[in-house]
């Protein structure tokens, strides 16, 4: 059977049991249980009943409503949602309160300095909305479901990311349209019929279009209006994978190497650009999260989703270009819930490079040895061993989304979804 990393929430969850446990015997631990958790693998949301909210899956937000000094903070909550809704803009950020960042915020960023942020959402990406608050500046925000970027959440299973979102920054929708393209590029430029400029859009923007000619494709912008785009700046997202999974691995790596020299951005999913705003860029599991995008391949947001979702690779002997390495930080502060949590993730190269976006080390999208970056060569690392290097002792695993073609399908199939019911 083959088996999933999903097995590891529940690893997460029994912590007792983690920290009485020998390195051998907790990795023993998550092979065992890994047929017995097959039943709860990734089910997506065009494939099972949609829970309109799940409020104990989010403490964050729920939290936030019964602080005494919410009321004080935001007045007119408005709960005549849910309803569809999708991005007006290139980039807007999804937050943990509905709160602004700081206009002398600038890059590179960490939780430390832009605690508030979860991730971005591109132009024409799905959201559900179900509460609405005017913040103390007259602004509104929603609190949204980003659909199309999952959380995987114990007992609710898979829904989209919860946060706030600029109300204008969204418009009501009653179908989500289906897209076709997806652009390839980092930047992109959308033109009128007289070839003038409408907006610059990032990598992982995607569109129903229709092409043109051999050169151009028009698109529907969500306010319904047409605009046009460069073929050599889209992939046509057809709905069955055509190209060989050597070439994929080869292409996803290329574009994930675009974004070397770039800002290191907590919470940024877009290309780096002052168009977007002052804190566009990406993190660890964006550079992810964008490369295969570009591709037509949709992974979940989060290097702990992504890590869920993948299939083991029992040993870094065993790594191919394009699969993926993850930590999870051994923590040893008691106030940590979890000792175990998936806090970063690595594009293997070959060769026992690696590709990765970090805070560390210049803060920017680098490329750098296993041996400098985990403090031994991958070949000689088993899947779930435990690290210890200077000052840091973490858990490595190795996953890939590269096993078969039926694996890439499944994420061309999240790619196309558009169905998504309240």
């Amino acid at each position: 059977m083959k088996k999933k990393f999903l097995s590891i929430w529940l690893l997460i969850n029994i912590s007792p049991i983690i920290l009485a446990s020998s390195n051998s015997k907790i990795i023993d631990f998550i092979h065992q249980k890994q047929d017995a958790l097959a039943s709860i693998s990734p089910i997506h949301l065009n494939t099972q009943p949609k829970l309109p909210y799940c409020p104990t899956a989010y403490p964050d937000l729920t939290a936030l409503e019964e602080n005494e000094t919410y009321g004080n903070r935001y007045k007119n909550i408005d709960t005549k949602y849910p309803e569809k809704r999708v991005i007006t803009v290139p980039v807007t950020n999804l937050r943990f309160e509905p709160k602004e960042i700081a206009t002398t915020l600038i890059l590179p960023t960490s939780d430390y300095t832009n605690p508030l942020q979860i991730t971005q959402l591109l132009l024409g990406e799905y959201i559900i909305a179900y509460e609405e608050c005017i913040d103390t500046h007259n602004q509104s925000w929603l609190k949204v479901h980003a659909i199309q970027q999952e959380k995987f959440v114990g007992p609710c299973g898979w829904l989209g990311y919860p946060g706030w979102i600029k109300k204008d920054h969204t418009a009501k929708v009653t179908t989500f349209p289906s897209c076709n393209i997806v652009v390839h590029s980092m930047l992109a430029n959308l033109t009128n019929s007289n070839g003038s400029i409408i907006k610059t859009i990032s990598m992982g923007t995607k569109f129903q279009a229709t092409r043109i000619n051999q050169d151009l494709w028009q698109v529907i912008l969500p306010n319904q209006d047409t605009a046009y785009i460069q073929h050599q700046d889209i992939y046509e997202i057809v709905p069955c994978v055509q190209e060989s999974i050597e070439d994929l691995r080869r292409s996803i790596i290329n574009k994930a190497k675009e974004f070397i020299g770039s800002w290191y951005s907590w919470g940024g999913r877009s290309a780096q650009s002052d168009l977007f705003g002052n804190i566009s860029s990406v993190d660890c599991s964006a550079l992810v999260n964008l490369s295969f995008l570009a591709h037509g391949l949709q992974l979940p947001r989060m290097s702990k989703e992504q890590f869920l979702s993948s299939t083991e690779i029992r040993s870094g002997a065993d790594l191919q270009p394009g699969d993926l390495i993850f930590y999870a930080s051994v923590f040893k502060n008691k106030n940590y819930k979890n000792p175990l949590q998936i806090d970063h993730i690595m594009i293997y190269l070959g060769d026992n490079q690696l590709l990765e976006a970090t805070w560390i080390d210049g803060c920017k999208i680098r490329t750098t040895a296993c041996d400098t970056r985990i403090g031994k060569p991958c070949h000689t690392i088993k899947s779930g061993e435990i690290i210890k290097y200077l000052d840091d002792e973490y858990f490595v695993y190795f996953g890939t989304f590269f096993n078969h073609i039926e694996s890439l399908q499944k994420l061309r199939t999240n790619a196309l979804e558009h169905s998504y019911n309240l």
